[in-house]
């Protein structure tokens, strides 16, 4: 039986310090060991944080949906509890996803500033094609 001066195990600390290194190592690893792509350079490092992201977004949102019909058929706020977390996370994930990793791809893929809406000045390796907004002509 516990008592009430029993003090909660110190597992937290190790998980999180075990996270927390895996973590750094991960985006150390990503800076230092990731190929260069040929053409989008630097920015297509993003692509491998920018992915799992939106797909944790997918997940986090999938489960705040059976959870919410959990709690809808049994009635236990518990399922509520869970639906909450998972929403919270899944939105998270979803707006940095969209928000920070996409719009950097998306510039240095396109040579269009987002941000401003005006094209940038190409790179001398990208390859040459038509000017942004540009209409090919029909093919009939």
């Amino acid at each position: 039986m516990a008592t009430a001066d029993a003090k909660p195990p110190k597992s937290g600390f190790l998980l999180n310090g075990s996270v927390l290194t895996l973590l750094l190592a991960a985006i150390l690893a990503l800076c230092l060991f990731a190929p260069t792509e040929e053409t989008m350079g630097d920015a297509q490092r993003i692509v491998y944080v920018h992915v799992a992201v939106a797909w944790l977004g997918l997940l986090g949102l999938l489960t705040m949906a059976a959870a919410g019909a959990m709690y809808l058929a049994r009635r236990d706020l518990s399922w509520d509890q869970w639906a909450q977390s998972a929403a919270e996370l899944g939105w998270l994930c979803c707006g940095s996803a969209r928000g920070n990793a996409g719009c950097c791809e998306a510039t240095s893929c396109s040579n269009a500033d987002w941000r401003r809406g005006r094209t940038r000045t190409r790179p001398a390796r990208m390859p040459r094609s038509r000017p942004f907004g540009e209409r090919s002509k029909p093919w009939f």
